[in-house]
């Protein structure tokens, strides 16, 4: 399985969460530890202790830090939860693509719209394959800048836009003959 940025991101902030939450309970704890009254130890003869506070440290300081993480985190897990929706629509149409017959009708009438957006970049291969309702047009070409500039023109061109309705760019390996 593919670990994505989203996952990683989203595994990051809980565990800074997560640490700035310790941080604040330790702190709270040690607080109101050495502010509780010596009662108990003054009848057994122990000195008694004053409240210490916690040294930099604001009574909200913690709430906020606690605040801040949990719109973190609930960014964090709305980002999270849209890039596992996206995930899931490209497996499913990668699944609805495998899964399909060929469609040379298809590409006989996405094929020209292709080639008429692309007709300026002698030096760009394409191919066109169609199965379903998904077509794939693969591009190669001899640098990176040129395949970005051959990705921009086909999904610009208005021929083309009203044929699909999402453009998804997949980078991948160039294949030999």
């Amino acid at each position: 399985m593919k670990t994505n940025k989203a996952t990683i991101l989203g595994v990051a902030l809980i565990a800074s969460c997560a640490l700035h939450a310790i941080q604040f309970i330790r702190t709270a704890h040690e607080v109101t530890k050495a502010s509780l009254p010596a009662a108990t130890d003054a009848r057994a003869g122990a000195p008694e202790t004053r409240p210490l506070r916690a040294p930099g440290i604001d009574s909200n300081a913690g709430a906020s830090i606690l605040d801040r993480c949990n719109k973190q985190l609930v960014s964090a897990q709305s980002d999270l939860a849209a890039a596992q929706e996206q995930l899931a629509q490209r497996r499913d149409q990668r699944a609805r693509f495998d899964e399909a017959a060929r469609e040379a009708a298809m590409e006989q009438r996405i094929g020209p719209a292709v080639e008429a957006a692309l007709s300026k970049m002698p030096g760009v291969l394409r191919e066109v394959e169609c199965r379903g309702d998904i077509c794939k047009v693969h591009l190669s070409a001899r640098t990176r800048d040129e395949a970005r500039v051959a990705w921009k023109s086909l999904t610009k061109d208005p021929q083309v836009g009203e044929l699909t309705d999402i453009f998804t760019n997949e980078p991948g390996v160039a294949r030999r003959p």
